[in-house]
């Protein structure tokens, strides 16, 4: 009978954390263990991440109890919540013969966390110092007092300036977050506001894509990119 309790017992952990590419928390996503076999799966415990982005699992012996088994070849698989910009599962490589008590941390749409994009720490950099001045009403005077207060690049300084206006222009008629606009300009495409939106939906994917994949803007779907462009 101690034998039995013993087995059926949760005697294994593993927690971790899952974060997006920019370190942000995600919470409420629902995560998933599995016990991996050469050609099936068992589900070991579900649970979902808290509001610091947290999980913490515990499962049994009995619940992937092979003859020759002691411990899960485990993998873990995270489903992001509905609110989160990314949407795919992901899922972690095999952790075999895992240890009664592991920690395997998710990153969704990397494996690892790069930090704030450029944009994000152009914005967090300049935004304390604005005082009642709208972003979108910046103009190129305020350039030099900018720089030296934040020490931002002054040419990355300009297309933020450019493509708040920008977006502004569009807000009541077709919105384009500053973000986008940021993007294709960073990459190349002309500042002109006529010349930019004129920009094929190919070319600006593609642009908007390299973005993303340089850390310039935030990560998105790629959905959400063609949505936008």
């Amino acid at each position: 009978m101690l034998r039995f309790a013993f087995w059926h017992t949760p005697h294994f952990k593993v927690n971790g954390i899952v974060q997006q590419v920019t370190g942000a928390p995600v919470p409420g996503a629902e995560v998933v263990a599995y016990n991996i076999n050469l050609r099936s799966q068992q589900e070991l415990a579900r649970g979902c991440t808290s509001s610091n982005s947290r999980y913490t699992l515990y499962y049994s012996r009995s619940a992937f109890a092979r003859a020759e088994k002691g411990s899960a070849d485990l993998r873990i698989v995270v489903e992001p919540p509905p609110d989160c910009s990314i949407t795919q599962l992901k899922q972690s490589s095999i952790l075999y013969n895992a240890p009664e008590v592991t920690t395997i941390n998710i990153v969704l749409g990397s494996d690892s966390v790069v930090g704030p994009s450029e944009y994000a720490a152009l914005v967090a950099a300049i935004r304390p110092i604005l005082g009642k001045v709208s972003l979108y009403k910046l103009v190129d005077d305020d350039v030099p007092f900018l720089v030296g207060e934040t020490s931002v690049d002054k040419a990355n300084l300009k297309l933020f300036i450019i493509a708040n206006a920008h977006s502004n222009r569009v807000l009541k008629k077709h919105p384009v977050p500053v973000n986008i606009f940021y993007a294709l300009m960073r990459q190349g495409r002309p500042t002109d506001f006529i010349l930019l939106v004129s920009t094929s939906t190919e070319n600006a994917t593609v642009a908007i894509n390299a973005a993303i994949d340089a850390n310039i803007i935030d990560r998105r779907s790629k959905q959400d990119v063609l949505t936008i462009v």
